[in-house]
């Protein structure tokens, strides 16, 4: 190779290298400055107590809708109502919810047996007593007895909140899958916290959210988007989000956890699905959330070229991958910290090179998922 088109083609590597780098920095910063300045206090149990009304619907989920609203019944508040609707499950769950007996709880029939549970989820809130909806799925279960009220102190913070978004950590347990879903799980929420924290709500997870009735009401529920199967938690809180109306709550108290999928293509066909809806998210959130994956993408696939046509000397993109890992590890141990995951912290290196392949795979299989259909 003649040597001025070495030396030409190592600059533009490098060039295109050090961009992408600074983008991948310029997000981890803004990540960090978000998650700084959130102060969680613990609730206090002679606060206010406003009515609420929880929500959980279920599709065949065995024993373990039982467990989830045990836990729930289990709260310590003193003004709360339980809607559990069973979503047309095939198994028997509904008659497992039938022994319990709580004066609390009220059990419901879905009417609509359509796709996704934006059906049960309209008819369970028509239903509901309260302005204060607070929503969670049928494998969750909270970490402790403050769930309500951490939220509640959040939604009642100050006067214009109607939406608080809340975190559904996955269950430490043994293996690598394990490990990425919930390195995954971190980092998502890192994502669409900051975003919220910063006045550019785009979503909200089902397993950890509450919003108010009357602004479900106000924008017509699920009405924009029922062609869609998903959207009941994203999509709707991107519709109904301002500036001002939208609180996080990172109280370790309010954690909802659940059992991530045990094998690799379940995780892949639930991720699917999250990503059905990313279509209807706003240009801007579209194009920033591209950007973040593009540049993490971009940066190893030049890296592994470049490693494979000689373009760069080993100590260079060695030095310049090293760098990356420090400076992301330096500004997220913070975040990880308060997302408890600590234990993943000096896993980041083998766990980044994964996302990113998680990254080109989880398209991938979405397109062949829909071509199946």
């Amino acid at each position: 190779m003649d040597k001025g088109f070495y030396l030409y083609d190592m600059s533009l590597i490098l060039i295109i290298l050090f961009l992408l780098t600074g983008i991948i920095f310029s997000y981890w910063v803004w990540f960090y400055l978000s998650f700084k300045h959130l102060k969680e206090l613990h609730s206090d149990p002679a606060i206010y107590q406003p009515g609420v009304s929880i929500i959980v619907c279920y599709k065949n989920a065995g024993v373990q809708i039982y467990h989830t609203i045990e836990a729930i019944l289990k709260q310590q508040y003193n003004n709360f109502e339980v809607i559990a609707i069973d979503d047309f499950s095939s198994d028997d769950g509904p008659d497992i919810l039938k022994s319990m007996d709580d004066h609390r709880l009220i059990l419901m029939t879905a009417n609509l047996n359509r796709p996704g549970k934006k059906a049960a989820l309209s008819e369970a809130i028509r239903e509901a007593k309260n302005d204060i909806l607070l929503f969670t799925d049928s494998d969750c279960i909270p970490i402790g007895g403050e769930w309500i009220s951490s939220m509640v102190k959040k939604m009642i913070e100050k006067e214009d909140i109607e939406i608080v978004l809340g975190y559904g950590p996955m269950n430490k347990k043994g293996g690598w899958l394990n490990r990425f879903s919930r390195f995954e799980t971190i980092m998502t929420v890192m994502q669409y916290f900051s975003y919220a924290i910063t006045g550019m709500t785009y979503m909200g997870v089902g397993r950890n959210l509450m919003y108010r009735k009357s602004l479900f009401e106000s924008i017509q529920g699920f009405e924009k988007h029922l062609d869609l199967p998903s959207g009941d938690d994203d999509l709707l809180i991107a519709e109904g989000s301002t500036k001002n109306n939208v609180a996080v709550c990172l109280n370790d108290a309010s954690f909802m956890y659940s059992d991530a999928k045990t094998t690799f293509f379940e995780f892949l066909h639930q991720k699917s699905r999250h990503i059905s809806t990313s279509s209807r998210y706003s240009i801007l959130h579209q194009l920033l959330l591209g950007i973040f994956a593009s540049s993490q993408i971009g940066f190893y696939i030049i890296i592994f070229f470049s490693i494979i046509f000689g373009y760069l000397p080993w100590p260079v993109f060695i030095s310049i991958i090293i760098f990356k890992w420090i400076f992301q590890m330096i500004f997220q141990y913070h975040i990880f910290k308060k997302l408890n995951g600590t234990d993943l912290f000096f896993l980041f290196p083998l766990l980044d090179i994964m996302l990113v392949i998680y990254y080109l795979v989880l398209p991938l299989y979405s397109t062949f998922r829909k071509k199946a259909w």
